[in-house]
């Protein structure tokens, strides 16, 4: 359950079934050419940790670039894999830490404030979570400056301190 909350948290889109060529929908997404790349752990009170901002989500494909851990620990595995495609307020993501399934979802998603609510259209037979499931998660857009591309960073709403924080990069 807790990698499907995640991916759930990280993801943008709506589809009626995986692999749909709909114009209005994203189809179930793989891992593709996304890199895997290790964790990295901060003390709870390091004073570099993110706040959320909110801030406008751009449309396209980002690569899941970094997970920080603000708990000291972390998990057993540190290594993780993603991709997240975003499109006029839908979602397709997915996402594999290696100590859990590897999960892809489809949804669609609102902005408010510093907060998106994500509600799941298709589970692309990857999570038993029903379609109409909804979650909020705090987030940070952060607009692309010279050669550095924009991120979108999303913190893990199964970790009720907000100390695991999912950093995205545009592709």
């Amino acid at each position: 359950m807790h990698a499907q909350r995640v991916l759930l948290a990280v993801g943008m889109l709506l589809a009626a079934g995986c692999g749909s060529t709909d114009d209005n929908t994203l189809p179930c997404p793989t891992a593709g050419s996304a890199p895997v790349n290790p964790g990295h752990h901060y003390a709870a009170n390091d004073p570099a940790r993110p706040q959320p901002a909110g801030g406008a989500i751009l449309d396209g494909t980002y690569y899941r670039t970094d997970t920080s851990y603000y708990d000291g620990v972390g998990p057993a595995s540190d290594n993780f894999q993603g991709v997240l495609n975003v499109s006029g307020g839908q979602f397709a993501v997915y996402n594999n830490d290696f100590d859990d399934p590897a999960t892809a979802l489809v949804g669609t998603f609102t902005v408010a404030g510093t907060r998106i609510t994500q509600t799941l259209t298709n589970g692309c037979g990857t999570t038993s979570a029903p379609v109409g499931t909804q979650q909020q998660v705090y987030f940070s857009a952060i607009a692309a400056s010279g050669s550095t591309p924009a991120k979108l960073l999303m913190w893990d709403p199964d970790h009720t301190s907000n100390d695991k924080v999912l950093t995205f990069t545009r592709q």
